[in-house]
């Protein structure tokens, strides 16, 4: 199945970083470009941070990203949620902040995806394949879980796809380490040079 976008998303511990290829069909070539998360187009990664009500921890995130503020009165901010993920204790609350965390990115790539990529293509016609990198120390217990997470934060969702339209995939088949070779030797901003 053709693909409109591919998208790699690296879900950090500190930051998110997120890839994007998308066919040039009229120069029959692919290029791999980093999705940028400021005005000035500088920062590579989004904070991997949430932002509750001190009220209510267990209601929906207030905001996430680079728009947690610092600090304040009534907030209680989650981050470095990923290195407790497959612990004993507390799961549940990990779980609801890795799928609050992945909904929100969600929404956030088919916003801008839509509106910056597509070219026009509606976000729920386009086909896309999104390729997840794992930690090499999680287990096959732990990558089936983190992709179930994912899924249900709506990647992987088949929008129309009896039309085959508006397929999107989840793939998790990198670690964290192949995946860092993988974009050096895909990119266009670092050459690699070998002897």
């Amino acid at each position: 199945m053709p693909f409109d976008l591919i998208v790699g998303v690296d879900f950090g511990m500190s930051g998110t970083a997120v890839c994007h290829s998308q066919p040039d069909i009229s120069i029959g070539t692919e290029t791999v470009r980093h999705l940028r998360w400021d005005s000035e187009s500088t920062i590579e990664k989004v904070p991997t941070r949430l932002a509750y009500n001190c009220c209510n921890p267990r209601g929906e995130p207030i905001s996430w990203g680079m728009h947690v503020p610092v600090g304040g009165d009534g907030i209680l901010i989650q981050e470095w949620f990923k290195t407790k993920f497959g612990q004993d204790d507390g799961q549940t609350t990990v779980e609801k902040h890795f799928l609050d965390y992945l909904t929100l990115l969600y929404a956030e790539l088919s916003r801008r995806f839509t509106r910056d990529v597509l070219r026009g293509k509606a976000w729920a016609d386009a086909n896309v394949a999104f390729y997840f990198s794992t930690p090499s120390i999680w287990d096959s217990a732990l990558v089936g879980r983190f992709k179930e997470l994912i899924e249900a934060a709506g990647f992987g969702q088949a929008h129309k796809s009896g039309h085959g339209l508006g397929v999107h995939t989840v793939h998790l088949s990198l670690v964290e380490p192949q995946a860092t070779v993988a974009m050096h030797l895909c990119s266009k901003e670092e050459s690699v040079q070998f002897k």
